[in-house]
């Protein structure tokens, strides 16, 4: 487990925002010392419960972003195979499954359980037409499954009308089937990552970013309470401004994505 300056950072701040916090509030039911000395225990409680949330959180996402870049990566490469490549890999990998199997009608075929399977990866996905062309190759005691990158709803729905002969099966089942059963693409060509824009403006009040802004909001509330008549309401406003960076900082969102 590596600990990153940022992991510090956001600990550290995170038990000073407690501190801080839970001082406010103890001081009014505590004297100073014991104030002091339970704020100082709490504040050491939530910066364990952080560490352990964020040291976490970051090897969850490492991973994570590993795990998608591959698949992503395989699902380009399928999307740019020819027929007959993406047969080939399909049918490895169900070999190595220990099925056996058949080339007929332009697809797989597994004898022992009437099943075809058309491998239908593109960029433009499967489309209505090609659920009936799939339909017309078929016997009627056959089953066919389709598998692509992803359905629209509109065709798997009309998939469905077909009395159960036509199945459909999105690109993670299939992926994790490669995988397991050693039958990754090889790479034929990697386009060059697109830089998403972000254009979102909902949720940004809890954004990780935004802990120091609500921080500094909650201190200026509670250092101009002693200057100000109503006193409580200063109070708790700056208390609750530094709830929520806390809040934010401990669960907030890192960045908030939308794709055009």
């Amino acid at each position: 487990m590596k600990i990153t300056l940022p992991i510090i950072s956001d600990v550290l701040f995170s038990a000073f925002i407690s501190f801080i916090l839970s001082f406010v509030l103890l001081n009014y039911f505590f004297d100073r010392l014991p104030a002091i000395s339970l704020s100082l225990t709490l504040s050491l409680i939530i910066a364990i419960f952080a560490f352990k949330k964020f040291t976490a959180k970051s090897e969850k996402q490492k991973l994570n972003v590993k795990e998608k870049r591959e698949r992503d990566i395989a699902l380009s490469q399928l999307n740019l195979y020819t027929t007959t490549e993406k047969n080939d890999l399909i049918e490895r990998a169900l070999k190595n499954a220990g099925y056996q199997t058949k080339r007929r009608r332009g697809g797989i075929y597994l004898a022992d359980k009437r099943v075809y399977i058309y491998a239908l990866f593109s960029f433009d996905g499967v489309s209505k037409s090609d659920v009936v062309k799939v339909f017309n190759t078929i016997s009627s005691l056959d089953t066919a499954y389709i598998i692509s990158g992803k359905f629209l709803p509109e065709v798997l729905e009309f998939a469905s009308r077909f009395d159960g002969r036509i199945k459909t099966a999105e690109f993670d089942g299939v992926y994790k089937f490669l995988l397991e059963n050693g039958a990754l693409p090889r790479q034929k060509f990697v386009f060059k990552d697109k830089t998403p824009l972000n254009f979102a403006v909902l949720k940004t009040l809890f954004l990780k970013k935004n802990a120091k802004k609500l921080f500094f909001f909650g201190l200026l509330f509670l250092f101009s309470s002693p200057f100000v008549p109503l006193k409580i309401y200063y109070v708790i406003f700056g208390c609750l401004f530094l709830i929520m960076a806390l809040f934010s900082k401990l669960f907030g969102y890192d960045n908030i994505k939308t794709h055009n």
